[in-house]
């Protein structure tokens, strides 16, 4: 996530960065974001995502009778 933005980005999104800072002893790089591009989400066969169907995708569990 970054810092200033709080842009989060996925596996498979390409970015374009410059390295600003190394840091050996704290074993740490800077980066700086030149460009980037997101990449197409795959939805599935039928286009709509679990957030999108609601209640209906999903499944109820039969309550337990009890013994």
């Amino acid at each position: 996530m970054g810092e200033s933005s709080g842009q989060t980005y996925r596996l498979g999104d390409r970015v374009e960065v410059r390295v600003e800072a190394v840091n050996m002893d704290e074993r740490k790089i800077d980066f700086s974001l030149i460009s980037s591009e997101r990449a197409p989400r795959n939805v599935g066969k039928n286009g709509a995502r679990e957030s999108e169907k609601g209640d209906a995708g999903k499944k109820r569990r039969q309550a337990s009778s009890g013994r």
